[in-house]
């Protein structure tokens, strides 16, 4: 990969050489050596110095952050914000001099310093929209350029964004910034994550709850699997996620591979796609000290505008209340601008022989809700040693220690204050919940929900050239983590006000999560030049991955008074353990053939063994082909407004592998007669359990037209799983309870992606881009095996994966007809629910088929992206709007406030027998789901920021190479909502994200908007 380079640097000892102390043999020869040399010119001695400017071709303006250096000679700098650059100490000679910048073409050129003297050097560099030369991962030693990689793999350029943008956490990084990829947010608790679904959902287990493993994409940091659970934390509603404890500012680069047909060569596990994380690293040359500050708040916005009024029913009369607008002219504290501020200082440079990147992050954020905070302390030391000209050895070690405390949130967080909100009812306006549903704002403040982490993920890379054609890489890591989660409502006093409900008298939860990932990761390459035309690549990989999860639960129940938080000290306890281990191994070889750097065809095939298959299943096979043609390269070539054009094709297989012990049979333990210990039927297992395997076709191009000034990434894939993994219950002749997991079923998912950049004005004085990303995603459920029709995903039947339909499909059934009797107003006579397709006639509604509403979705989903700068003002303002359209939720919110709580204007009128008849007989009638599955479309301005770049000419005054100040907000603006969100002053985004990605929205906390000021500044 290309070395960076950030000062002026100065000449560096050559590797591996050792100086000796001279013994009295040598002296004489030593003395006659020293007199040559003073007796040689002394300018022969005096090295030269380069210097130059560095401006856009298209613009003329002047370019910094480029990286200006000597290939092979370990010298190099980077231009500053006026675009001018200088090397020192240059030993004279002649030098290849390369200057390289993300998104911009490379130049190189040939150079000769002569002593004493200054040489003057220009460069100009024109933007490149595809980047076909750059180097990506792609599970093989040394990676490959883009041109040969016949898959497309989104890449980000983490470094060089965080300089405009502060994203609040890794998953915020990712949303919207690479077509295709989709974040399910949770909630607006500050800390907690979501679901990362890439290319939507194309199997049965994404999402689970039945599922021990993660079903998301597989993540990597530095070549090490790390553990990316999404159902971390202590809330059921909307958890943590492992992804999220990665600090943004250690990043310089993230790679997503998207699908089976990418990710063969990773095996079982990734079909879901693979997430490559790259750090930062060193960089030769003089220290250079990096230092971020950043201060702001986090608040929700206008909540008088956005809490709906709460209804009643007292004495036949419709009566209402407020409750937010009550709280606060009471003077009571319900909401908070939290406090966020976070601290970044970095430190890299190095030498020819060692590199070094050093890095140390405080994030310490309050969000909105008074019991919400998280303070994070992150630690990074990367180092880079070449031991000899042949022989490199990495070494990277990444520290993480967070404590957070999380507000009760959505399901599962019925005593949150959403819930309290939303559910509550003015006829308990004189109670001591004052109208709440079980107590006041201050009673759920008085909950703990928290979360305890420690973290380290620690890698060592060997990677070995022992000839020009060969090089062979050894990776082999862990990634540690250690998560005390504990919840705590305290016990009320005597006589209290049961503010807690069921939980009035004290309950607390501790639960220990510790896990354990080990990688090793070996593969080899061998390139050789057949022809002069034809090209060989040659790669052979073997992985070993382990994973342990050690998981210890306690409870305690009947707290003695709400001082005492202890499990111990409670009058009802008990407690669990779970211990889970698996292990998978595999092997891969790939062959790539070139022609003229224009076309690449590659094969590869893959098998792999996992502790998770049934016995009498021993290993399962991925196949790899694919091709790459850069067309723009030939000399048939000739569209002048098109300067760069690739056609790709892929087609490959991955898998997703069964739970740790879905195809074991189990027994749990139990206390028999006698109190004898004694074992129950647990799982039956399945001998011939085997993985999911998804096979996919991916085709596409991509096109730099009119000068590269606009870049287009078109990309369709077509994927179909087979051997889907079912839960099937267990017949009770067997003995064993519950159901079992095998392999049947189909389904297959479809789509498309666009990415669009393009560079709309380059003047000396300005220029603007726009860039946008567009998914579409369906899929559809092929098979279920013999006999079988649909799996309901819920109790109710609201989501199910119905043959011939999407997987998690909205289903309801619908009122055909009802009146009221006119004999009981109240009553509701002749319920008639429509009947089967095509004619619906009306029938029982015991008797009536569900219908069909949607899919979840989205079904569209992207990005639109503006940058304007104005560089003789020092200004660049960037913004990013997300969208989604035809996504879809179930409301459990207005559900409850419709059906059982009562609380809406519209349950009033059905209880006094005003409402109409059909919407009454909604509310009435079971399995009727439709009047609370809602659009949540929506277009949000999710991050907005200016940024003022200091003048170079007053900051170097102060050793102060660069200097930024950045004003930014996140959540700024929501201008369209679809018209059937039934609660528009609340959220689209907040959905149940902890056991599913159907689309469940329950009591979820509005995202928090944000503002923060941001310094930056490098030494």
């Amino acid at each position: 990969m290309t070395k960076r380079w950030s000062t002026d640097s100065n000449t560096q000892p050559s590797r591996g050489r050792r100086r000796r102390a001279a013994g009295p043999v040598h002296f004489t020869l030593l003395l006659a050596v020293a007199a040559l040399a003073l007796a040689a010119p002394a300018a022969a001695q005096e090295p030269g110095n380069i210097t130059g400017q560095v401006t856009d071709a298209t613009a003329g303006t002047p370019l910094g952050e480029v990286q200006v250096y000597l290939a092979g000679a370990g010298l190099g700098t980077l231009s500053r914000q006026d675009g001018r650059y200088l090397l020192v100490n240059v030993p004279a000679g002649t030098y290849e001099m390369r200057a390289e910048r993300i998104g911009m073409s490379t130049v190189s050129t040939q150079v000769t310093v002569t002593a004493g003297e200054t040489v003057v050097q220009d460069f100009t560099l024109s933007s490149e929209a595809l980047g076909l030369d750059e180097i990506i991962v792609t599970g093989t030693a040394g990676g490959q350029q883009r041109r040969a990689v016949a898959n497309v793999v989104g890449t980000l350029e983490v470094s060089a964004q965080i300089e405009e943008i502060a994203p609040a956490s890794f998953q915020q990084l990712l949303a919207g910034q690479v077509a295709g990829v989709g974040v399910q947010i949770g909630g607006g608790n500050v800390g907690t994550g979501g679901n990362v679904l890439i290319r939507g959902i194309g199997t049965l287990t994404q999402g689970s709850s039945t599922r021990q493993a993660n079903t998301g994409p597989l993540v990597y940091v530095d070549g090490v699997r790390i553990n990316a659970d999404n159902r971390a934390g202590p809330s059921s509603g909307a958890g943590t996620s492992r992804l999220n404890d990665i600090n943004p500012e250690e990043i310089e680069r993230i790679e997503v591979i998207k699908g089976p047909a990418a990710a063969t060569l990773y095996g079982t596990e990734a079909s879901n796609g693979v997430i490559q994380i790259i750090t930062r690293k060193g960089q030769t040359g003089r220290p250079v000290v990096s230092l971020t500050v950043r201060q702001g708040g986090n608040w929700f916005n206008n909540p008088d505008g956005r809490i709906p009024t709460n209804y009643g029913l007292v004495g036949g009369r419709i009566i209402s209340q407020d409750l937010y607008a009550e709280e606060v002219a009471a003077g009571r504290q319900m909401f908070r601008t939290g406090h966020l501020q976070n601290y970044d200082l970095s430190v890299s440079g190095g030498t020819n022989d060692l590199t070094y990147f050093l890095s140390v992050g405080h994030d310490n954020e309050q969000g909105y809700m008074l019991n919400n905070q998280i303070e994070k302390t992150s630690l990074r030391t990367n180092l880079g040693l070449a031991v000899s000209e042949d022989f490199d050895l990495a070494a990277d070690l990444g520290l993480i220690s967070s404590d957070g405390r999380f507000a009760p949130d959505g399901q599962g967080g019925i005593y949150g204050m959403f819930a309290m909100f939303l559910w509550g009812t003015p006829a308990s306006r004189e109670t001591g919940s004052r109208g709440f549903m079980v107590g006041p704002p201050e009673a759920q403040n008085d909950i703990d929900f928290a979360e305890e982490l420690n973290r380290g993920t620690a890698s060592v890379t060997a990677t070995h050239r022992p000839f020009n054609w060969l090089t062979h890489r050894l990776v082999a890591g862990l990634d540690f983590t250690d998560a005390k989660v504990s919840r705590f409502w305290p016990r009320v006093p005597s006589g209290g006000f049961l503010a807690y409900a069921g939980l009035s008298q004290g309950r607390k939860d501790v639960i220990y999560d510790r896990g354990l990932q080990s990688t090793f990761d070996y593969n080899v390459t061998a390139s050789f030049d057949l022809t002069a035309d034809i090209t060989s690549a040659t790669s052979f990989g073997a992985q070993y991955f382990t994973k342990e999860s050690l998981t210890l639960l306690s409870r305690g129940d009947e707290l003695p008074n709400s001082a005492v938080s202890t499990v111990g000290a409670a009058a009802r306890t008990r407690g669990d353990e779970d211990f889970v281990e698996t292990k998978s191994a595999g092997l891969f070889i790939q062959e790539t053939i070139g022609w003229r750097d224009q076309l690449y065809v590659t094969a590869a095939l893959r098998g792999d063994a996992h502790s998770a298959f049934g016995e009498t299943f021993n290993a399962v096979y991925y196949p790899k082909l694919s091709a790459s043609w850069v067309l723009s390269d030939t000399d048939f070539w000739n569209v002048g407004f098109a300067e760069s054009f690739r056609l790709r094709a892929a087609w490959g297989k991955s898998g997703l592998q069964p739970d740790a012990f879905a195809a074991v049979r189990t027994y749990s333990p139990t206390t028999g007669p006698g109190d004898e210990p004694a074992l129950l039927p647990g799982n039956l297992g399945n001998p011939d359990l085997k993985p999911e395997v998804g096979t996919e076709l991916e085709l596409g191009f991509d096109a730099g037209l009119f000068s590269d000034r606009l870049g287009i990434e078109f990309t369709y894939y077509n994927q179909t799983t087979r051997d889907a993994i079912l839960a099937d219950l267990v017949a009770p002749s067997l003995g064993f309870p519950g159901s079992r997991f095998i392999n049947v079923g189909e389904v297959n998912n479809k789509g498309i992606e666009l990415t669009l950049n393009s560079q709309v004005i380059r003047t000396p004085s300005m220029s603007f881009d726009l860039g946008a990303t567009a998914a579409w995603n369906d899929n559809l459920l092929v098979s279920l095996g013999e006999g079988r029709e649909r799996i309901q995903a819920d109790t109710r039947g609201r989501f199910q994966h119905r043959v011939g339909y999407p997987l998690g499909g909205y289903w309801s059934k619908y009122i055909a007809s009802a009146r009221w009797d006119p004999n009981d107003p109240t009553r509701l006579i002749d319920v008639m629910c429509e009947g089967p397709d095509p004619s619906r006639a009306p029938t029982s509604c015991s008797q009536a088929p569900f219908h069909y509403l949607g899919p979840p979705g989205p079904v569209w989903q992207g990005s639109l992206t503006q940058s304007l700068a104005l560089p003789n003002l020092g200004l660049t303002l960037n913004a990013l709007w997300n969208y989604t359209w035809e996504s879809r939720r179930f409301s459990t919110t207005t559900w409850q406030r419709d059906r059982n709580t009562r609380n809406t204007e519209r349950a009033q009128l059905y209880l006094m027998g005003t409402l109409d008849p059909i919407q009454a007989a909604e509310i009435q009638t079971f399995d009727i789901e439709h009047p609370w599955m809602e659009r949540d479309d929506h277009l949000r301005l999710r991050e907005l920021s200016l940024t003022y770049e200091l003048p170079g000419d007053f900051v170097e005054g102060y050793g102060v190479s660069r200097a930024a100040i950045t004003l930014s907000g996140r959540n700024i603006w929501t201008p369209w909502v679809h018209e059937s969100f039934s609660q528009p002053g609340l959220d689209p985004e907040t959905r149940r994200t902890r056991d599913n990605p159907w689309g469940w929205q329950q009591t979820q906390a509005p995202l928090p908007h944000s503002f923060l000021l941001s310094f930056r500044v490098r030494f």
